[in-house]
């Protein structure tokens, strides 16, 4: 155990995240030039940029979780994980989405186009401008891209900019870009880290972040309400984030605050009216999702109980921003100028893991360390934090399988590292770190495990079809009595 911040944290040696957050990994990696903790050092403080680093990435997951946006996002990836596992078999080898049926591959298609624009970086292909420092819009339209499956109603849209980008020299460059859900979840997140940053050194130097994706939404806020505040862009942005439709929510609620900032009100009450709106709408359809979660994971196993978790915490946030639409302001704002003001602020809603890599040869043992600002609790049958490892092995296997149009077979992968290489020191990475590193799916099969396999075997065996996984259907009555149930829980899914 480790105390860091004045947290109570657990030391785990088995995982190494890809840079910046993701939906799926709920987790936070910060890199050797970021340290937020210091093994070397009880008495080390993490400066406020650090700090604000870190709090750009929480702002992450606050988002993931406490967003409509966010929640459709990981709803919808857990959708994606259901459709891949149809594909996986016993060996642990997906036969890729052309197993699928034609209708399947449509729903499937479907899917795979709404997550892949809700991630899209809209950012142009500039020729000229290498580093660009600032952006001026000059004309902004809404286009659609995806669909709903069945009735073809748009889903999703983007927001289609001409604009010309500036050097630090100010050369200029005509361009179109996209503003797109990644746009705006960037723009809170830095004008968020922002705000921390000052609140605790008020003569801090602000590393500044780029262009695209980060500042896309001022330069759009400039060009359509040049009134705005930088406060109340802000507020727009999370406003917008209130719909799983965010590109075309912001444009309108830009609207909403430009019109309060020229008729003398203020921005923020007017866009606060309309979240409330915005969730008082959409609240019991969302809880009928999360309660579907819950009845369909409502098992013992890793995977089963992390998604429980995840539906549970976003509840309770949820319900925190059903009161006050815009608490991240709040959150600020209650940040002294002192390091340890802000760990009260982490107490109200605890980070999720954060891996603090360490310099060093990738190849070596335990170089990274992952840190749990939560740890288990000793009535626990399952440690939270390591079920939501197994995760996000689960969905790095079906990550690695996917191609542009749906999921290509494991014999056409190639070799992919496991996203744990360079904390872990189990069995299989001292004696075979070449499944590890190239393989990773093949350790749910490895012959030399003592008992429990590591996070990754845990989550692709979770992969595995049910079909596959005939050691663990009950007999009799009661397996006639589970099929049906399950039956009933897919018919209310939309599966069957």
């Amino acid at each position: 155990m480790r105390s860091a911040a004045g947290f109570t944290v657990s030391e785990s040696t088995m995982f190494h995240a890809a840079a910046g957050y993701l939906p799926e990994a709920l987790i936070i990696r910060l890199t050797p030039d970021a340290r937020l903790f210091d093994d070397d050092d009880p008495e080390y403080q993490p400066t406020s940029l650090v700090i604000g680093f870190f709090f750009h990435e929480y702002t992450h997951y606050i988002h993931n979780i406490s967003t409509v946006s966010g929640v459709v996002t990981f709803i919808n990836t857990i959708d994606l994980w259901r459709w891949f596992r149809q594909t996986v078999n016993s060996e642990s080898i997906s036969r890729g989405s052309d197993s699928l049926s034609s209708e399947s591959k449509q729903r499937l298609h479907a899917l795979f186009t709404y997550l892949g624009a809700v991630r899209r970086d809209g950012s142009p292909k500039l020729k000229y401008i290498l580093n660009p420092k600032s952006l001026r819009i000059t004309s902004a339209k809404l286009e659609c891209v995806a669909l709903q499956a069945q009735s073809a109603e748009p889903l999703l849209h983007i927001i289609v900019c001409d604009a010309y980008a500036f050097d630090h020299d100010d050369n200029d460059e005509q361009c179109v870009l996209q503003v797109g859900t990644l746009e705006i979840l960037e723009c809170a997140a830095w004008l968020l880290e922002k705000r921390i940053v000052l609140a605790l050194d008020a003569t801090a130097t602000l590393n500044m972040p780029p262009t695209f994706p980060n500042r896309v939404v001022e330069a759009l806020a400039a060009f359509l309400e040049p009134s705005l505040s930088e406060e109340a862009v802000l507020a727009c942005a999370l406003a917008a984030l209130q719909s799983s439709d965010a590109p075309e929510a912001l444009l309108h609620v830009l609207r909403i605050a430009g019109r309060a900032s020229r008729d003398g009100k203020n921005p923020l009450l007017e866009l606060r009216k309309n979240v409330f709106e915005n969730l008082a709408s959409c609240r019991s359809q969302l809880d009928d999702q999360l309660q579907k979660l819950d009845q369909e994971f409502n098992g013992t196993n890793a995977f089963a109980v992390s998604v429980r978790r995840v539906v549970g915490v976003a509840r309770e946030v949820f319900n925190r921003r059903a009161m006050e639409p815009f608490f991240e302001f709040d959150l600020v704002s209650r940040v002294p100028a002192k390091p340890n003001g802000f760990v009260e602020v982490l107490r109200e809603i605890v980070p999720c893991a954060v891996v603090q890599e360490r310099r060093g040869d990738g190849e070596s043992l335990q170089r990274d360390f992952l840190f749990s600002f939560q740890p288990k609790q000793s009535n626990q049958a399952i440690d939270p934090e390591a079920a939501l490892r197994v995760v996000h092995s689960a969905f790095h296997f079906m990550s690695v399988h996917r191609v542009r149009e749906g999921f290509a077979a494991t014999s056409e992968v190639g070799q992919r590292k496991c996203p744990f290489f360079t904390c872990c020191d189990l069995q299989l990475r001292q004696q075979e770190p070449n499944v590890c590193r190239e393989t990773p799916w093949l350790s749910a099969g490895w012959k030399r495990w003592d008992s429990a396999s590591c996070w990754y075997g845990s989550g692709v065996r979770i992969t595995q079809s049910p079909t596959s996984q005939t050691n663990t259907k009950p007999a009799g009555r009661m397996a006639r009595l589970l099929a049906a149930v399950r039956r009933w829980i897919k018919q209310r899914l939309g599966l069957l």
